[in-house]
């Protein structure tokens, strides 16, 4: 990972005499690449009051440059309630609303998570649990299913914050089991759809750089935190292949008050 720093540096001679300092906004110095998303969630495009819908659209539509939607929960249902029997219409009704908001093809993006409760051996919506070491290759056909179906999405995240793969005896997130799924559904998708971008970890980063301003307690300290760096290094080194790293950051901790 690599951090990048602009400086702007104002020079300019010493005179005796008042120095005139010229500003010019109009002209740029660097230019951002920075690019907005967003995820849909629960069911406020299908049961939202409609005029708050309707803004909602007109202020999202072309103006967001990746538009995202999880394969289940969030405003979908499940969609491989049993074994090799399939349920496309809400992911169809999301995908299509995809479509219509973004600002160009190539930015729909599905995140694969959650997975039915019968791979996770837990309820549907138990969505803290992941997929049972036995049930991969069934996640696995399932993404190679969507992936498959909505060739107009271009981008696929794996998983959602590592949910359901924390590890006591590791007092850190299980990993390696984490990167033999991702791995596995990485290869999947490329064997169908090679334009396809695939990415993880998900990984939530914790520290909120607290501690150097004088604070202590949970999540205080300086990110990246070596729990976290463990993650990442691991899965850097041993992934099949990645397109993009993706992780989740609050600029503010929730536990700082």
């Amino acid at each position: 990972m690599k951090s990048y720093f602009v400086f702007l540096l104002l020079a300019f001679p010493v005179l005796a005499g008042d120095v005139v300092i010229t500003i010019r906004p109009d002209v740029p110095g660097v230019q951002s690449r920075f690019q907005i998303g967003v995820t849909h969630t629960h069911y406020y495009w299908e049961y939202g009051h409609a005029e708050a819908v309707a803004r909602a659209r007109a202020l999202l539509s072309g103006n967001c440059a990746f538009q995202n939607q999880h394969i289940m929960g969030w405003g979908v249902g499940n969609p491989e309630p049993e074994s090799g029997v399939f349920y496309w219409n809400d992911l169809d009704r999301r995908v299509d609303l995809l479509n219509s908001l973004a600002s160009g093809g190539d930015r729909l993006m599905l995140t694969l998570c959650s997975a039915p409760g019968w791979m996770k051996e837990a309820g549907d919506w138990d969505m803290e649990n992941r997929v049972t070491d036995g049930h991969v290759s069934d996640f696995v056909e399932l993404c190679t299913q969507i992936a498959d179906r909505y060739r107009d999405v271009t981008w696929f995240q794996v998983w959602n914050e590592l949910k359901g793969y924390w590890s006591s005896s590791l007092n850190n997130w299980d990993y390696i089991r984490y990167t033999d799924m991702y791995n596995q559904v990485y290869e999947a998708i490329k064997a169908v759809r090679p334009d396809a971008l695939v990415g993880g970890p998900y990984i939530v980063i914790q520290g909120d750089g607290g501690e150097e301003l004088g604070k202590s307690g949970r999540d205080t300290f300086v990110p990246i935190g070596s729990r976290d760096w463990a993650v990442l290094d691991y899965w850097l080194k041993n992934k099949k292949g990645a397109d993009f790293l993706c992780f989740d950051y609050g600029l503010v901790d929730y536990h700082d008050p």
